[in-house]
């Protein structure tokens, strides 16, 4: 199908319920899988990871080091199709790549480690409106002991820059008795969380500097790498690890992410791969869920943690202007003289974003517009209401911009300046 044919009928059935009609993981049992029957939409900031928080163990899934077991999905057959009320079938988004991961930690936050060991790319978790079933077994390096499995999956056709988690409670046996073998293998994959868009998303990682921090170091300092992972095209894993299953990549092209998308992990970039699921055609409506940021530029530097899921919250992102700069000839572009920050909203100050004190030059005309108060603080206008917050060392607020001093220009000007944004 052409594909602006094929975008038109996206944006058709944009406009119908089929939010219910996403995956979610039925085996391993995740956690109160409750949730994730009234709730199947992609991760938001707040929900990394595991979709959600609450770590009620209602069945724990016991799984033996070297024994294959089945990967499924709700809803994965007709009967389950017509449960939700779907029309359409199962929402898997043309197929796309998939992680399945492990954290030692019983109750993941979004600095826990989860290391891969099994990747797939094209074809997960189904194609032609169907979910598909997909074989895993775990390697011996996997340490013994109460756990927690997550699956992750990046979906081909999606409105705007997806990312799903769901994770269950797992007990392993016949594994390690300690994480040396463990802690070797490929940290998992962040991408697409925090873009509203594959434009905005695009703009956060054209021309970023290299960074020399893996994505784990970068979750571990309270933010979200500033990865990308393309519409309309499979995602290729910067590192898949030793197994590799491939799947139907006929249709769509593979496709290497964009930013910061380095896995610290000693993983090898390639592996062996396993056979293809057992799936054809690609063919699938396509739905987004609306997300819960709200960002005050459409360039993100930097995106913060939100505290809770519960909530929606608000990042405040501003970017210096930019110097002209000669026009690049390689891919890479080259860093401009002007430092560009961003002031992300702290969870305590992002949640109560809505209920800030009232001010005079917050009115209707300039809503979700940045306001300086003074040069050391800066707000967002929310229906006549800001929540004044601090700017970081070396910047000032002006002309409803947080932007670099003279000091911080001569200082700080070659280098990247995403870092400022904490819990």
């Amino acid at each position: 199908m052409a594909p602006q044919l094929r975008n038109f009928g996206i944006a058709a059935l944009a406009a119908l319920p089929l939010a219910n009609a996403h995956m979610y993981m039925k085996h391993p049992v995740p956690f109160d899988k409750t949730q994730l029957q009234q709730d199947r939409s992609p991760l938001t900031s707040g929900q990394y990871p595991c979709k959600f928080q609450d770590y009620s163990v209602t069945e724990r899934t016991t799984l033996a080091v070297g024994q294959s077991y089945t990967l499924d999905f709700y809803p994965g057959n007709a009967q389950e199709v017509a449960e939700i009320g779907s029309t359409t079938g199962a929402a898997v988004h043309d197929g796309g790549s998939c992680q399945l991961s492990i954290t030692t930690d019983k109750n993941p936050t979004a600095k826990s480690t989860f290391k891969v060991f099994h990747s797939i790319e094209g074809g997960c978790p189904g194609l032609n409106n169907q979910a598909s079933t997909f074989q895993y077994k775990l390697p011996d390096s996997i340490p013994n002991g109460d756990v927690t499995f997550a699956w992750t999956w990046f979906p081909v056709s999606s409105q705007n820059p997806e990312m799903y988690m769901n994770c269950a409670p797992v007990t392993v046996t016949g594994g390690s008795d300690d994480t040396s073998a463990f802690d070797e293998l490929p940290d998992i994959f962040v991408a697409n969380v925090g873009f509203t868009s594959f434009s905005e998303g695009l703009s956060a990682v054209t021309g970023l500097l290299t960074s020399t921090l893996t994505q784990t170091e970068i979750l571990a300092q309270g933010q979200f790498p500033q990865c990308l992972a393309e519409g309309e095209k499979i995602l290729q894993f910067p590192n898949p690890g030793d197994s590799l299953e491939t799947g139907d990549t006929s249709t769509w092209p593979l496709a290497k992410p964009k930013g910061e998308c380095s896995s610290g992990s000693s993983g090898k970039s390639s592996g062996a791969s396993s056979p293809k699921p057992a799936s054809s055609a690609v063919s699938s409506a396509t739905t987004s869920a609306t997300t819960q940021e709200v960002a005050s530029t459409t360039s993100i530097p930097g995106i913060a943690f939100a505290e809770s899921s519960a909530a929606a919250t608000t990042l405040l992102t501003t970017t210096a202007a930019a110097a002209p700069v000669a026009e690049a000839t390689s891919e890479a572009a080259a860093p401009v003289a002007e430092a560009t920050s961003a002031v992300a909203a702290a969870p305590s100050q992002a949640a109560a974003a809505t209920n800030g004190e009232a001010n005079s030059q917050c009115t209707d005309a300039n809503d979700g517009q940045v306001i300086c108060n003074g040069t050391s603080q800066f707000g967002l206008c929310n229906r006549g209401s800001i929540v004044w917050q601090d700017v970081s060392a070396g910047m000032v607020c002006q002309d409803g911009k947080v932007v670099g001093s003279e000091k911080a220009k001569r200082s700080h000007g070659h280098r990247h300046a995403r870092r400022h944004g904490h819990f």
